[in-house]
Parts: structure tokens; C-alpha cells; sequence
């Protein structure tokens, strides 16, 4: 039963929610940010759920080439100093 609903979810569920996100970010320009051009919790929080979904899921549930402006965000985030270091660190898988 498990397989049928992450299938199910990777075949409904994420291509709206990748629809939904690309509208506000394309509205913003794609520049990696929701609004203006500075990191706030909307892009962590994106960050987070796309890593999330894609160690659930395969690795292949938001891509560059289904969500390209998704993982802009994502790269975006990734490559900001303080969570590239946090990223690199040893906190990271410290609990």
C-alpha cells in the first residue's frame, strides 16, 4: 500500500504543488526567491521539502527538469554562505 501512495503522490500531488509554486516564483522573475531577492523562511521551508521529498521518493520527485524554478530556489539556498556552512558541517547530522 505504501509504493500505490508515493506513486500516487509523485503522479497527482506534486505536479500541482510544482504548478502552484512556479506561478508565484515566475511572478517574482525566477530568481530564486518568492519575494524581492532575499532568503526568508518560504525558501527554507521549500528547501527543506525538496530535500525531503527527493530522499523519500528517489531522488526524482522535483528535478531541474520538472521544477526548474523550484530548484532554483533550492540551489539558491544551498549556495547561501551560512547554510552552505551549516550544510558542510558536522551539526548537520549531530543528533
Amino acid at each position: 500500500d505504501r509504493p500505490e501512495k508515493f506513486a500516487d503522490l509523485k503522479a497527482k500531488t506534486i505536479p500541482g504543488f510544482i504548478a502552484a509554486h512556479t506561478k508565484y516564483l515566475e511572478a517574482n522573475g525566477t530568481n530564486g526567491y518568492y519575494f524581492g531577492n532575499k532568503l526568508t523562511y518560504v525558501e527554507l521551508i521549500l528547501f527543506n521539502l525538496i530535500s525531503s521529498l527527493n530522499n523519500a521518493l528517489g531522488g526524482d520527485a522535483v528535478t531541474k527538469e520538472n521544477a526548474p524554478a523550484l530548484i532554483k530556489v533550492h540551489d539558491t539556498v544551498k549556495q547561501h554562505p551560512k547554510i552552505a556552512e551549516y550544510l558542510a558541517s558536522p551539526r548537520l547530522h549531530q543528533r
